[in-house]
């Protein structure tokens, strides 16, 4: 982390304070989207006319909502033409990035495992690689591009996170082995298969890390219609009991193996609107192909990316979305991200990924080599809190993350604190690019090949910096604000402690910990 002159410290941090101060509070309190309760809000999707009609600034800050959502980025000056400065940004070009994004979305990545060893190669040793199971994943999303397979990464990520697949890691049943197997191939690898979602959870719910979760039959199969069918039949869980009772989970002395023993039940069931149900294996059959299965899945990821909108709210999205009979998670994935409702108006809480890997790709920002293993190694009290004291650890939650991103006063000060510490102020410093060691935001966030950032006068390098950090320019009081510390602190010609003294304010805004809405979106 670069250091402020000890001498102008504590002035430049209370102006910063005094400047954003106020705006933090705000997002300690519930984010109200902007829709009429009773209005029927639908997954209806943007159209590249749509996007296409918005203004330069529109364009921007929905371009990085939806690949910030996908843990990306859109640098500002590869999307915003510098040298014609930018009171009045003017675009690099007419491409539809949104367009972009989809097609990227759907085209395999032609060097995956040149990507893949290098994750593993930079950032985890041989030995380690097992114990650091929900590091990598993390690792793989900063490193490997927008494709087809990133998506796949992506998606498996989300839903390891969620009530659906979440591998419970702080269980004493759950080890790593278990977050491997459910993230790499329950989810990934089942994507690359073109696997549906029926077939998914099928493969999932008969698994021995899905038992280590849910332990007993009665556990296992009340959790099993409730997770994926939101069904909350307690009749029926005595029944599905039944169909199960000759599957079992050992005890810790047995290393929790999953066993199938031969009292077999033999007298069908009726549940789940069957009457054909006799084991366990037809147990989790009738759920796979439960009508319900579709609306329920629908509806778990919709209340993570529309959290903080009303219940009426995201039964009417979930319906729209359902009703286009998705049959593959993507479906449901792209008609949530492509969507008016969510890049126009849902101004939903970041999570702590979509943060720290979608502002560093805007920021040019270096993960160092022991980066994602610090903060996931859930050691409390160190000088850089980890995703634990966030309250957002990966795959750890029996019943997944909450849906809205924690925002009691201890998990944003720690959110906080990680974020300051870790991307805005941490500046890599190394002229040497094989140092893996150094971490932070390159020169070239600042000084790119191009130069168009040295055309830049004060204030629009103002811009340039709230633009690549909050999707929009400054206003004309920040401007002034900002500016007159530089003066004060002899920062006016200093392009790095400029930067520096930005993002620091922006650190204390909480529309950086936020999505943006657009005016008007419909």
């Amino acid at each position: 982390m670069v250091d402020v002159e000890k001498d102008n410290q504590v002035r430049v941090i209370m102006h910063i304070r005094f400047l954003g101060f106020l705006l933090l509070l705000g997002l300690l309190q519930s984010c109200a989207p902007v829709n009429d309760p009773n209005a029927g809000v639908k997954a209806v999707p943007l159209s590249s006319q749509d996007y296409m009609s918005l203004s330069p600034e529109q364009k921007y800050a929905v371009s990085n909502k939806l690949l910030n959502t996908l843990y990306k980025g859109m640098p500002a000056d590869e999307f915003f033409k510098l040298r014609d400065g930018l009171s009045s940004p003017v675009l690099s070009s007419n491409i539809n990035h949104l367009d972009q994004v989809r097609t990227s979305m759907n085209t395999p990545e032609p060097y995956l495992q040149d990507f893949l060893d290098r994750v593993l190669g930079k950032y985890f040793t041989t030995e380690s690689r097992l114990l650091n199971t929900r590091a990598i994943p993390m690792a793989t999303l900063q490193e490997l591009p927008l494709s087809k397979d990133y998506f796949h990464r992506w998606m498996a990520y989300v839903l390891s996170n969620n009530i659906l697949f979440s591998p419970a890691f702080e269980l004493d049943s759950v080890d790593h082995t278990d977050v491997e197997m459910i993230y790499n191939d329950h989810l990934v690898y089942a994507f690359s298969q073109g696997k549906t979602i029926s077939e998914i959870v099928y493969n999932h719910m008969t698994s021995q890390a899905n038992w280590r979760r849910f332990r007993s039959p009665e556990d296992n199969t009340r959790e099993m219609m409730e997770i994926f069918l939101m069904r909350f039949v307690d009749a029926e869980v005595p029944l599905a009991s039944i169909a199960c009772q000759n599957w079992y989970l050992t005890d810790d002395a047995e290393d929790y193996q999953l066993r199938k023993g031969i009292n077999i039940n033999t007298q069908p069931q009726t549940l789940l609107g069957r009457g054909d149900i006799v084991d366990c294996y037809d147990f989790y059959q009738a759920i796979a192909e439960h009508a319900s299965l579709i609306p329920a899945v629908t509806t778990r990821l919709v209340n993570v990316f529309f959290a903080d909108y009303s219940e009426a709210e995201r039964v009417s999205i979930s319906q729209s979305i359902a009703a286009g009979k998705p049959v593959y998670f993507e479906d449901i994935f792209k008609a949530i991200l492509f969507s008016k409702e969510y890049l126009y108006n849902n101004p939903r809480t970041k999570t702590y990924e979509e943060t720290l890997l979608g502002t560093g790709a805007q920021i040019d920002w270096y993960a160092w080599n022991y980066m994602f293993h610090d903060i996931n190694d859930n050691n409390p009290g160190s000088s850089r809190p980890d995703l634990g004291e966030i309250r957002q650890n990966p795959m750890s939650y029996k019943l997944g993350r909450n849906n809205q991103v924690p925002l009691d006063s201890l998990a944003f000060a720690y959110y906080h604190k990680s974020i300051r510490d870790r991307l805005l102020l941490d500046r890599r410093n190394t002229t040497d690019s094989l140092n893996t060691g150094d971490g932070g935001w390159k020169s070239s966030f600042i000084a790119p090949e191009s130069g168009d950032v040295d055309f830049l006068s004060e204030a629009d390098f103002i811009h340039y910096i709230m633009l690549s950090t909050v999707d929009r320019k400054a206003t004309d009081a920040e401007v002034s604000a900002l500016s007159t510390i530089f003066a004060d602190n002899a920062y006016s010609n200093n392009r790095n402690m400029q930067s520096l003294i930005v993002m620091d304010y922006v650190s204390r805004l909480s529309e950086f910990y936020t999505f943006s809405t657009i005016a008007g979106g419909n």
